[in-house]
């Protein structure tokens, strides 16, 4: 009932893709099911139009398109409120010349039935919600388009773009019974990040966190403070206490140990001096001795 809309598929391999002139059709069985009723919604199906340049981009690598599509389906008045449809798996053939025109994408085919649906008011909407993810297989890998229904030709043409849409999204209505709305509204804008001039992100603003004084804390002067100074005046003291009683003994045996070296070298110095002192007499008497042996030998020889 909505018509004709657009898909807006941004951050694609390839870039932002937009496909224009999409259609969603369906129909209520019964037509206008009464609150309590269940119902069904026949004939469903989507069909998009894939543009000249990128079927003839893939038509280069393979001769079909092939993939899958996932959507949801959205219903005011009725049970379930969101009903997720897919994945949805085509196979086209490329025609060979690609059409001026591009290829027609029908999704599902044949269309389908949708059943499960009751009643919860006699005015009833059905819509096609605004999202939706279509995957493309191109030489055996998958090419995802995550895409954003707006009304149609808000960007043209279709095909590879960098422009940004400048209306809000919408959920095209399929089907409607008793009081419900044939009008599509757009839908609730999101709220995007953009990266300044000189790179990097800027955050979206946020509200200043509040909370009541008494659960803040605050700094200062606690009634504990007098008793952790006591406490560590005494810490400080006993610490000086052991200081004096482990470093005094140590510092008396190290002196006691270098008076006694002390002592050991000067007795070592003064026997060596009287040793010394010994030598020189004992071995000039050793050396007389020899000497007159020697001279009386000679004499004796001589006389002979």
């Amino acid at each position: 009932m909505t018509g004709a809309y657009e898909l807006y598929c941004p951050g694609t391999p390839v870039g932002t893709v937009v496909l224009n002139d999409a259609v969603t059709s369906a129909t209520l069985s019964p037509p206008a099911p009464t609150s309590g009723q269940s119902f069904s919604l026949t004939g469903y199906q989507t069909v998009v139009n894939i543009p000249a340049s990128l079927a003839g981009a893939a038509a280069a690598l393979q001769p079909n398109l092939t993939g899958s599509a996932t959507a949801q389906i959205d219903a005011t008045g009725a049970t379930p409120a969101k009903t997720p449809e897919g994945p949805l798996n085509f196979n086209v053939a490329i025609p060979s010349p690609v059409p001026t025109d591009g290829v027609t994408l029908m999704l599902p085919t044949p269309a389908s039935t949708v059943s499960g649906f009751t009643a919860t008011s006699n005015a009833i909407t059905i819509q096609e919600d605004a999202s939706a993810s279509l995957t493309l297989m191109v030489s055996g890998a998958p090419l995802a388009l995550t895409c954003t229904a707006y009304p149609n030709d808000t960007i043209t043409p279709s095909g590879i773009t960098t422009s940004t849409p400048s209306a809000q999204p919408i959920a095209p209505v399929i089907a409607v019974a008793g009081g419900g709305s044939p009008t599509t509204t757009p839908t609730a804008a999101t709220t995007t990040t953009k990266a300044p001039a000189g790179g990097g992100t800027t955050a979206p603003s946020a509200k200043p966190v509040t909370s009541p004084s008494g659960s803040l804390a605050f700094t200062g002067i606690g009634p504990g403070i007098g008793v952790l100074t006591v406490f560590g005046g005494a810490l400080i003291l006993l610490g000086f206490a052991l200081l004096v009683l482990v470093d005094a003994p140590r510092r008396a045996l190290a002196q006691f140990a270098s008076l006694s070296l002390t002592r050991w070298r000067r007795a070592g110095e003064q026997d060596s001096r009287r040793f010394a002192s010994l030598v020189p007499g004992n071995s000039r008497q050793l050396l007389r001795s020899g000497l007159r042996m020697a001279k009386e030998t000679a004499d004796w020889l001589l006389g002979r």
